[in-house]
This record gives C-alpha cells, structure tokens and sequence, in this order.
C-alpha cells in the first residue's frame, strides 16, 4: 500500500522552478511518426482524460447483474477471483550488500487466460511473484507490464478454472455511496480481509512522491492496510469499481482506488503490448512558480517550464526551448505536471496537437508532432 506522505518538499529549479520532473526526456528515433502521444494535493483533477473504450476483458460474471447483494454474499461472489501476491526482490544494505526482501499484495484475476491485475509497487523490483489462489493453488506468475505513473500492472499465471472478476463502472459511482474493499491486509493469515465504508469523494489526485501523481482516484473511507494494494474496490453489486492503490499515512478514513474506468483501457494496453505507449515532446520540466513567472515577466500563475530540449526531439522541431512556460496542449489547460500526464495518455505518438506556451510576455502556439517514450 502507498503511503501518501502529509507534507513533502520538493527541490527548487535554479531556486525558481519546483519540482524538475523528467517526462520522457528523450524519444524513440525515428518516433515522429506521420501526421493522421508524506500531505499532497489532494484536488479534484480538471483534465479529461478520454482513452479508447473497447469491450472491457471479462469472464463469467459473478455478480448478479443489476441486484444490490449483502455484504457476505459479495464476499462469496468475489473470493474466488482475489488472489494473494507474494514477492521476493533483493536490496542493498549500508556496506553495498545484497539482501533478501519480500512483500505482499492483493491481485484480482480479470480472464479467463490468467491475467492478473495489481498495484505496480506490488511487483516493481521482483525477482520472482508467487500467487495464491482462493481454492488452495500456488503458483509462480510472470510479469505481463507494468506503468508506475499510474501504479498499474498486469501479471499472468498458467491456470485453469479460473473465475474473473466482475467488473462494474465507476462513473456510475456516487459520493455517500456504500463500497467493499477486499485484500491481504497486513498479510494476516486466514484469507483475505473485508472491510466496508463510503465514497468519501471522486476524480481526485494525489502526489506518491515528488514525480508522480496518481490521478482518477476514488476517495474513501474504509480501512485499507499494507497488504490491500492492488485489491478490489466494490459496489454492493459485487462489481469491481477500483484498485486499491494508497491511504494518507497521517490521515484517518483518507484512502484511495484508482477508478476502473480510467485504468482498464490502460490495463488493455498493458496486456497487448507491455507497457503504455505515452507520447513524447522530449523535455524535462518543472512546475511554475510565482518568483520564477516575476522574474521572467509571464503574466499567469500556474504552467510548467521547459527546463531542457533534448536535441533532435518533437520539441525542438517545434521550436521549444529552455525558460518557456507551457499552459496548454491538445486544447487542454496544463497548470502543472501531472495535467501534462493525461494529455499525454489522450494523445499518444504520431499526434499532431496544439502547443501553447509563454516566452517571457509573448504567448505562442504552435502545432508539434508527439514522439514515442523509450522502451529501454
């Protein structure tokens, strides 16, 4: 489970600029391709973020559709597609030396074929990931794809009779609205946990560290431990509706679920190709910040800066340069980093969208063609 901090601080950019963040500093060659990519804030995000939208992956439904269920028979419908993660992965200690360490998480198993969703920080840096399942089966799994940016990963294991999840909508969801949470907490033996609470809010987001903000989060208040990451979010008809994903570490009843709406056309791409396909404009960046806007003369608050051009990059071929102030991309406001994330995910390589950005008083717009992140 991610533990969202109270309060960070985040270094400075030439005492100016707040929180330098490298998105995705240079592309793939050849990437432009033709003309048709411990507390946070804790806002309501306004960016739209409108993926493509196919027939979610799904199984034998186990809920019964359109009927509200009680909490144990949730339970029972559910039980069999949540399994349990455990990993081992190595450290280093103080004297540079390997050591054995190991985690635990929630998964749920969303088809028929294996594929297993879970948090990326359940898996990330695992030599090996062993899957529990509800009838009693160990398995070793491997890993499908993951994304840290939005803490999403898909890992497979080679079963049969396996039952998928249900999977609901979370658009359909409402504040005050009952929900069920299920997952491994603290790693308690006996099976799985099962706590209850509200929707405390919805479309937040929040920062897990100076360079990633996980956005499209479903607030609540039932309890989530270490050991719920990656497990379900449900509504009461046992219809999953979130990943549960971080809680505020300082916080009581603040928890949050990545909303299934948002993460499963990302969990589909996960699946096909390993990885997400952002686009790429081949800079690193850093919020704005008001002594930096004064001394520079740029009349707007919020924005990000080019802190660097990677020579040859989408950017630089659209005339981009160090010290401008970015403010919108593909007609959508940008006021900070994490804005830039879900553009970039709406319009992946090969696009061609509208930059617009501040060069010290003088706005500027310009059309750019988004590259392709890196793989390696």
């Amino acid at each position: 489970m991610l533990r969202v901090p109270r309060k960070s601080v985040m270094p400075s950019f030439l005492g100016l600029v707040a929180a330098v963040i490298l998105v995705a500093t240079a592309c793939q060659p050849n990437a432009t391709a033709t003309e048709p990519a411990q507390t946070p804030s804790t806002q309501a995000i306004t960016t739209s973020f409108n993926p493509p939208t196919p027939p979610v992956p799904s199984g034998p439904s186990t809920a019964v559709q359109g009927a509200t269920l009680t909490v144990p028979q949730i339970v029972k419908a559910v039980r069999p597609s949540v399994v349990h993660i455990q990993t081992d992965a190595t450290q280093v200690d103080f004297f540079n030396r390997p050591i054995p360490v190991g985690g635990v998480g929630t998964g749920e198993i969303i088809d028929a074929k294996g594929n297993i969703l879970t948090n990326n920080h359940v898996v990330e840096g695992a030599r090996k990931i062993i899957v529990g399942l509800a009838d009693g089966r160990t398995l070793q799994a491997s890993l499908v794809g993951q994304d840290p940016s939005t803490d999403l990963a898909v890992i497979k294991i080679d079963a049969d009779n396996l039952t998928p999840i249900a999977i609901g909508h979370s658009a359909d969801l409402e504040v005050g609205e009952s929900i069920v949470a299920i997952g491994h907490a603290l790693d308690l033996p006996g099976g799985p946990t099962v706590t209850s609470g509200l929707v405390s809010a919805l479309d937040r987001s929040i920062d897990t560290s100076d360079t990633v903000t996980i956005q499209h989060l479903i607030q609540t208040d039932a309890p989530i431990n270490p050991g719920n990451s990656g497990g379900p979010l449900l509504n009461l008809r046992g219809e999953m509706v979130g990943i549960n994903t971080a809680k505020i570490q300082a916080g009581e009843g603040i928890s949050f679920a990545i909303a299934v709406d948002s993460a499963m056309p990302l969990v589909r791409e996960l699946v096909a190709k390993g990885r997400i396909e952002r686009g790429c404009l081949g800079v690193s960046l850093g919020n704005l910040t008001q002594a930096y806007a004064s001394s520079q003369g740029i009349p707007v608050q919020q924005g990000i800066v080019v802190v660097q051009v990677v020579p040859g990059s989408p950017a630089e071929k659209a005339g981009l340069k160090r010290g401008i102030v970015i403010v919108g991309l593909a007609g959508k406001p940008i006021g900070r980093v994490a804005d830039l994330e879900s553009v970039l995910l709406a319009n992946r390589k090969g696009d061609k969208v509208k930059i617009e950005y501040y060069d010290r008083s003088r706005k500027v717009a310009a059309d750019i063609t988004l590259g392709e992140v890196p793989t390696g």
